[in-house]
């Protein structure tokens, strides 16, 4: 009996317990990992207790090295294992994050017996950065957020599941002065815009994977079609391309932010959008292929007029996108100085000594520096209204 036993125990697999800093829609856990590390590695060697596993590892994304060499030293005293890759958020799918850990590209893979193995050892469970250190901590009832954009002060805040948008952004200092909010981005990369008007009906849920730990203030200075070609440029360079409908899917909203973004949107793409992203999320085979499109989706419903603005009415009313942009220099401030001439490496400007200089719109790039450049601050950035201007050179001061 006492051999049979001895035999069972030599035969189990080994269990595993992962501890991942990759794959955050915020500086969370990097904040985490630099200022906590003693939390981080008890929080882990308390998990691991709990869960009774094996071995534990340490998965940190390779750019985080020196400034977390810390927390490595501490989990190499410790016995944890401690493994570097990519901070991609595909790692947020445990396959992938193993196929890393092993050294292969980062794939998420089908389970057939629901059971995951890392150098033939079995893994029980995978936590985040933030679990450790709730688990040290004995904390269930709160979460740790980076709360940016147009607050006053930007910055880590730790906030119980329950407080509402409104009062995150209170205790971040409130909204900056001067700045008219339009909405809030939750969850980063994947997570959705809030109207301000439901800042105070929106409150932090525990299971709900939108806070990831990011709270972004969204005021009437940002375009939203500029944020989106910003995000749809990351999807695309985040998505691994096993997937079709993702690596595909990713390509096609970037192409189509693009074009809103340069003047060239289709009416058609915005029905098509949406279809698109209920297509994908049914299909795609990660986590993060699946949330990819919520992002657009959710800009769609919450900024349906400032992105028809710009593929219907072609105007950018944040006056960001340059495609909708044109320089022109006002009259009655231009001194005639020729500073702008001398710094247009386009040779756009027209004029001379003396008088009213001229902008050739085919040949301005919108570079600015005309712009930076005038003592008088006479040039202007308009949109689809434009100052009276002159059609020809005219003598400052004299054109009415």
């Amino acid at each position: 009996m006492q051999s049979l036993k001895r035999k069972e125990e030599m035969t189990r697999r080994k269990k595993v317990l992962i501890c991942s800093a990759a794959g955050d829609n915020s500086p969370v856990s990097k904040m985490l990992c630099e200022t906590g590390s003693e939390t981080v590695i008890a929080g882990i060697q308390k998990k691991s207790a709990e869960s009774t596993v094996d071995i534990a590892y340490l998965y940190i994304p390779q750019g985080w090295i020196s400034t977390v060499k810390p927390l490595i030293d501490l989990a190499e005293q410790a016995g944890i294992i401690v493994k570097t890759g990519e901070d991609s958020p595909v790692c947020r799918d445990t396959t992938a994050l193993v196929s890393s850990l092993e050294g292969r590209l980062i794939r998420p893979s089908y389970l057939p017996d629901g059971k995951l193995y890392i150098e033939d050892a079995e893994v029980e469970d995978c936590i985040g950065i933030e679990e450790a250190v709730n688990c040290a901590e004995g904390e269930t009832g709160k979460k740790y957020f980076f709360v940016s954009g147009a607050v006053t002060n930007a910055g880590f805040i730790r906030a119980a599941y329950g407080t509402s948008i409104e009062d995150i952004i209170a205790i971040a200092g409130g909204i900056r002065d001067g700045a008219k909010i339009k909405a809030a981005l939750i969850g980063g990369d994947s997570g959705v815009y809030i109207r301000a008007d439901q800042f105070e009906n929106m409150r932090l849920e525990q299971w709900d994977d939108i806070f990831s730990g990011s709270i972004e203030l969204i005021d009437e200075s940002c375009c939203i079609v500029d944020i989106l070609r910003q995000k749809t440029h990351a999807y695309r360079q985040y998505s691994c391309g096993k997937c079709p409908l993702c690596r595909e899917g990713s390509h096609q909203f970037q192409s189509m932010i693009n074009d809103m973004a340069n003047g060239k949107g289709k009416t058609a793409d915005l029905a098509l959008i949406p279809d698109m992203a209920r297509a994908i999320k049914l299909g795609a085979f990660c986590k993060f292929g699946r949330n990819m499109a919520r992002h657009i989706q959710s800009a769609l419903m919450v900024f349906t007029e400032e992105i028809e603005d710009h593929v219907k009415r072609k105007k950018c009313p944040a006056g960001i996108c340059k495609a909708y942009l044109n320089f022109a220099i006002l009259p009655d401030k231009c001194s005639g100085c020729g500073d702008c001439m001398d710094v247009c490496n386009e040779d756009a400007i027209e004029g001379k000594t003396g008088y009213i200089h001229m902008i050739r719109d085919d040949d301005c790039i919108k570079c600015g520096k005309c712009m930076e450049i005038c003592k008088e601050q006479a040039i202007i950035t308009v949109g689809s209204v434009k100052p009276r201007v002159p059609k020809r050179l005219v003598k400052v001061g004299q054109f009415a």
